[in-house]
């Protein structure tokens, strides 16, 4: 709103009142109606009554200083001065004017003149207990905390039940630190008005805040976010409480909230990059992929003062909703990746380290990643510093011993132990030097522990525990290995991280995630003959190079005898009299093309029941049921899902099933070997890729005579429902895998030969 006065002239015109002293104020009536309107926040209305009598009463003090509140209430500072200066013109011992023209005073920064006029309210109503509280808001801004409690609490003196002061008092704790009085004193507030949504906000956010420095239980979380809840019902325009709320929710995983109180709050106020990064992790949670897009385009604009901290190429579905989907993202990280794509968008997105910088769930999706992959890892690496570190070693050129670095997040209980470590610490100790990286002390020590505590003299392990990358980089660096080997470096952001860097001569990537990892800097990816398709290369960025071995370990063997055999179907709430059709997999391996084939088995098999499990979270489970609801109803009422199981419980339900059955496009890997040990049959097509056809190359190495191999994807499910209804078939497989058992899982690991010739060929030994 506008006034067209010219502030000397109503100075003037001020000066020759108070010589006449003539009275120009408004009625009490009407000053009652206005500050009315104020106390119920309607502050348009104050603004417009004022408008409309403001040339009557152009000299009265009571009206200006009103207007000069109002103003301040709706953040117009400037406008809100005016009127309070011609208002202390008029009445300059107003204590009540002298007040609010310090605080506004005090938003502006201007701490000294706001002094001035908060202590000048103070000396003309010692008992003012408004102007005290502005002026410890005043410290407050000074950073003179002690000088700040202290006026708050002489606030609370006068008037006890004055929640402001008791609110502000809670701010100044919280920033130094002291939870419990800030806690307090928010709780104090709302205790004298439950209806203080600033005070509720307040003490939500600092609950929540608190969760992380000083480690508060879960259910504190939900605590506050009742509080915050409170405030947003209390004021549905409070941007504030809403965000804080969402933050919440995104912690405790309830990301459907967390979206929801996120564009509430964008209806009033951009987010926090912070909170604009958890509104796209939400969205990505929940498959909203087009909307996570949408927003990211719309809204990047808006945070011109630091990074988005997100790789955009990272938002890809989890569960694939449909084949179109999967064309649909497939073109737009392709376009996303191109080096001449918006670069306003582009320039938002810094690299982050603490969310998955490669598209890992990429791999599932029955397609080739290589292009994707290829400007993939372009992109990540043009982002870092410099890459090519590795400078050789030259203090030991005439050294007998090659040196190799492996690099792994666990070191047991997870596949890439299972699958590849015994590899590497069988290799020659007197040919080799073996370093082996990692942040699992616990699978170190079970390591030395199965070893009976003597691991080989060759053998050593750097352990890393909180480490940033850069640590961990510089720890493999300084080693001046010959070898980096990397069994999962797409699988984890440490050892994408870490692969996009040169730390060896030659840098080797195993099937770990089974997959090119589209970086420059590693050399070679190790598969072998059986599991890859003609013209395999083609799907690698790295020299593909194949062994007549296979990954496979035996290990199994040590735990066959402490499978419980007395648990049946009922102790894992397994409905019995069935045909039970095992896929113990991650459910983001189950692609819509292996929808129709479960179809079709139910179609073939009435009494078929899927046992899965629910892995990797829930969340996956609920997208992956709202698919087949969509979809395929009929595949939901003939489905279990079971909880994550101990390992030994797991095989049990391996046991238990008549037969398995290989997802395609991206199947088994160890739990292949695990159910073979068990002499279960897996039905399995072998698919374009190596991801698709580790099951399918056991069965063709070892020359399998009775086994459900699917020559034609077509054929799947009837081949699925003959073997799991014929008794027979299964007694052969069964003896088939116990005659071939000690070719199949060896005692010795003839692979660690075969990286031993190829390592000493690269160095010509």
């Amino acid at each position: 709103m506008i006034f067209a006065h010219n502030l000397i002239l109503v100075l003037q015109k001020i000066m020759t009142i108070q010589r006449q002293n003539l009275s120009n104020d408004i009625t009490i009536e009407t000053k009652k109606q206005l500050f009315q309107l104020l106390n119920d926040g309607q502050y348009i209305e104050v603004l417009n009554l004022g408008a409309s009598i403001i040339e009557r009463f152009s000299y009265s003090s009571s009206l200006h200083s009103i207007l000069g509140l109002t103003f301040l209430k709706i953040n117009q500072i400037h406008k809100s001065i005016y009127h309070l200066e011609i208002a202390l013109k008029l009445k300059p011992n107003c204590s009540q004017s002298n007040n609010y023209l310090g605080l506004a005073l005090t938003y502006l920064k201007k701490y000294k003149d706001a002094e001035i006029h908060l202590l000048r309210a103070i000396k003309f109503n010692p008992n003012y207990h408004q102007a005290i509280n502005n002026l410890g808001i005043l410290y407050q801004n000074m950073e003179e905390f002690d000088k700040a409690i202290i006026f708050f609490n002489k606030a609370t003196k006068i008037n006890k039940y004055y929640f402001e002061a008791y609110n502000n008092i809670g701010i100044v704790y919280n920033h130094l630190g002291n939870y419990n009085k800030s806690k307090e004193n928010f709780i104090k507030a709302i205790s004298i008005n439950s209806k203080s949504s600033e005070a509720l906000n307040n003490l939500g956010a600092t609950i929540y805040e608190n969760y992380f420095s000083n480690g508060l239980k879960s259910e504190s979380l939900y605590e506050a976010a009742e509080y915050l809840t409170k405030a947003t019902e209390i004021n549905p325009c409070y941007a504030e409480a809403f965000e804080n709320l969402a933050n919440i929710y995104f912690v405790l995983k309830e990301y459907q909230p967390a979206i929801k109180n996120f564009k509430s709050s964008l209806k009033f106020k951009p987010l926090s990059i912070n909170s604009f990064e958890n509104l796209i992790n939400s969205l990505k949670h929940e498959g909203l992929i087009d909307e996570a897009y949408k927003f990211l385009e719309k809204e990047a604009l808006n945070y011109d003062n630091g990074k988005i901290k997100i790789n955009y190429t990272s938002i890809v579905y989890r569960i694939l909703p449909t084949k179109n989907d999967i064309y649909k993202q497939r073109d737009r990280l392709i376009k996303l990746l191109d080096s001449n794509y918006n670069e306003q968008i582009r320039s938002k997105f810094g690299i982050c380290y603490s969310s998955k910088v490669y598209p890992f769930y990429l791999s599932y999706d029955g397609l080739s990643t290589k292009q994707i992959l290829e400007k993939q890892g372009e992109f990540f690496q043009n982002k870092l510093p410099e890459i090519n570190l590795y400078k050789g070693d030259k203090n030991n050129l005439t050294k007998k011993k090659i040196k190799v670095g492996f690099f792994a997040k666990y070191l047991s209980d997870h596949p890439i132990p299972y699958c590849f470590l015994d590899i590497f610490l069988n290799l020659d100790q007197n040919c080799f030097d073996l370093y082996i990286f990692s942040e699992d002390t616990i699978g170190k020590n079970k390591i030395i522990k199965e070893n009976d505590g003597k691991i080989l003299s060759n053998v050593y392990f750097k352990i890393f525990e909180k480490s940033n990358f850069e640590k961990i980089r510089d720890a493999i660096l300084d080693t001046k290995l010959d070898i980096m080997v990397y069994p999962e470096a797409a699988l984890t952001i440490k050892s994408y991280y870490l692969a996009a860097h040169r730390l060896a001569k030659y840098q080797v990537a195993l099937g770990g995630h089974p997959d090119t990892t589209g970086l420059n800097t590693v050399d070679y990816f190790i598969s072998n003959k059986f599991n890859e398709p003609d013209n395999a290369q083609n799907n690698y960025t790295e020299n593909l190079v194949l062994f007549d071995n296979m990954f496979i370990s035996g290990s199994l063997d040590q735990s066959l005898k402490y499978i419980p055999k007395h648990l049946s179907f009922s102790d894992f709430e397994i409905p019995e009299g069935k045909k039970y059709y095992g896929c113990l997999q991650s459910l983001f391996k189950i692609h819509p093309d292996f929808d129709v084939i479960l179809n079709d088995i139910i179609s073939l098999d009435p009494d078929a029941l899927f046992v899965f499990t629910i892995f990797p979270n829930k969340l996956a489970l609920k997208q992956l049921l709202e698919r087949w609801q969509k979809y395929f109803p009929n595949i939901i009422k003939h489905s279990v899902f079971l909880e994550r199981l101990p390992h030994l419980s797991y095989l049990r339900v391996v046991e238990l099933m008549d037969l398995h059955l290989d997802t395609i496009h991206f199947g088994m890997g160890s739990t292949a070997q695990q159910t073979l040990q068990l002499q279960k049959p897996i039905v399995s097509w072998p698919g374009s890729f190596m991801r698709g056809r580790v099951v399918s190359s056991i069965y063709e190495k070892f020359n399998f005579r009775y086994c459900p191999l699917v020559k034609d994807k077509s054929n799947y499910a009837k081949i699925a429902v003959e073997w799991a209804n014929n008794k027979k078939l299964k007694n052969k497989f069964a003896k088939e895998i116990s005659e071939k058992f000690n070719n199949i899982f060896p005692k010795t690991n003839n692979i660690s030969s075969e990286f031993e010739n190829f390592f000493k060929k690269l160095f010509k030994m």
